[in-house]
Protein backbone atom coordinates (compact mmCIF):
# COMPACT_ATOMS: atom_id res chain seq x y z
CA UNK A 1 0.00 0.00 0.00
CA UNK A 2 2.64 2.35 0.79
CA UNK A 3 5.80 3.00 -0.98
CA UNK A 4 8.83 4.96 0.37
CA UNK A 5 9.90 6.24 -2.73
CA UNK A 6 9.24 10.14 -3.41
CA UNK A 7 7.27 11.30 -6.49
CA UNK A 8 8.85 11.30 -9.58
CA UNK A 9 9.23 13.93 -12.48
CA UNK A 10 7.83 11.31 -14.93
CA UNK A 11 4.74 10.95 -13.24
CA UNK A 12 1.00 11.90 -14.74
CA UNK A 13 -0.88 14.06 -12.47
CA UNK A 14 -2.91 11.13 -11.37
CA UNK A 15 -0.37 8.68 -11.08
CA UNK A 16 1.35 11.42 -8.71
CA UNK A 17 -2.21 11.88 -6.90
CA UNK A 18 -2.52 7.81 -6.35
CA UNK A 19 1.14 7.79 -4.89
CA UNK A 20 0.36 10.64 -2.75
CA UNK A 21 -3.07 8.96 -1.26
CA UNK A 22 -0.82 5.88 -0.84
CA UNK A 23 1.68 7.24 1.45
CA UNK A 24 -0.99 8.96 3.34
CA UNK A 25 -3.06 6.06 4.31
CA UNK A 26 0.07 4.71 5.35
CA UNK A 27 0.64 7.24 7.62
CA UNK A 28 -2.75 7.12 9.34
CA UNK A 29 -3.48 3.68 9.38
CA UNK A 30 -5.96 3.60 7.08
CA UNK A 31 -7.60 0.23 7.21
CA UNK A 32 -7.65 -1.81 3.98
CA UNK A 33 -11.60 -2.05 3.42
CA UNK A 34 -11.20 1.69 3.62
CA UNK A 35 -8.49 1.84 1.51
CA UNK A 36 -9.69 -0.01 -0.99
CA UNK A 37 -13.35 1.50 -1.27
CA UNK A 38 -11.69 5.40 -1.49
CA UNK A 39 -8.78 4.33 -3.80
CA UNK A 40 -11.10 2.80 -6.15
CA UNK A 41 -14.04 4.69 -6.78
CA UNK A 42 -17.82 4.01 -8.18
CA UNK A 43 -17.73 5.97 -10.77
CA UNK A 44 -15.72 8.18 -12.60
CA UNK A 45 -16.77 10.83 -15.51
CA UNK A 46 -14.50 12.51 -17.02
CA UNK A 47 -14.90 15.35 -20.22
CA UNK A 48 -13.44 17.04 -22.22
CA UNK A 49 -14.08 20.80 -22.73
CA UNK A 50 -12.92 22.70 -25.56
CA UNK A 51 -12.54 26.59 -25.41
CA UNK A 52 -11.65 29.10 -27.99
CA UNK A 53 -9.06 31.72 -26.01
CA UNK A 54 -8.87 35.50 -26.49
CA UNK A 55 -5.98 34.79 -29.14
CA UNK A 56 -8.61 32.98 -31.32
CA UNK A 57 -6.93 29.13 -30.73
CA UNK A 58 -8.89 26.50 -29.14
CA UNK A 59 -7.75 25.11 -25.62
CA UNK A 60 -8.92 21.47 -24.98
CA UNK A 61 -9.53 21.05 -20.78
CA UNK A 62 -10.16 17.63 -19.24
CA UNK A 63 -12.52 17.55 -16.20
CA UNK A 64 -13.25 14.84 -13.69
CA UNK A 65 -16.13 14.07 -11.28
CA UNK A 66 -15.58 10.90 -9.08
CA UNK A 67 -18.31 9.73 -6.81
CA UNK A 68 -17.04 6.85 -4.01
CA UNK A 69 -20.18 5.15 -3.25
CA UNK A 70 -23.93 5.32 -4.51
Amino acid sequence: MISNQGPHSDMTPSEETAWRFDRAAGQIGLSEDTYHLLRHPWRELQVSVPVRMDDGHVEVFTGFRVQHNG
